[in-house]
């Protein structure tokens, strides 16, 4: 690399991106036999519920009939396993499913219900 390619390059200064979630914020999954459950970190939750957003938008574009019904069911059910009280409001996309908006379902619910719990519940899980 010569000096001129060195000049030529840019540099951003360092940054942080502020802490979306509460710092006591956390999620406990239910664990059969275990009182309490499992401590899940909220990066990792937040993680998943992308990968069952980015699934459910891939399947919701793919597939009709009964099988669009199922994949809203369970959507549903992973919803409410992730954000518990918030993931009863993704019943709509169950809803969409059956009055014939089925492309409605390709929006990101678990994801955004999930960031709603954290942010209205704080630190309370």
């Amino acid at each position: 690399m010569s000096d001129d390619d060195r000049r030529r390059r840019f540099r951003l200064p360092p940054f942080r991106l502020p802490e979306f979630f509460p710092p006591d914020f956390e999620l406990v999954l239910p664990v059969p036999g275990r009182v309490g459950g499992r401590t899940v970190g909220t990066e990792w939750v937040l993680a998943i519920a992308l990968l069952v957003d980015v699934i459910d938008a891939l399947l919701a574009l793919t597939i009709a009939g009964p099988a669009l019904l199922a994949r809203s069911f369970a959507v549903v059910v992973l919803t409410v396993a992730i954000a518990s009280g918030f993931g009863v409001l993704s019943v709509w996309e169950l809803v969409a499913v059956l009055t014939g908006a089925p492309v409605l379902t390709a929006f990101p619910s678990t994801t955004v219900l999930f960031v709603l719990r954290a942010r209205y519940r704080g630190g309370s899980a």
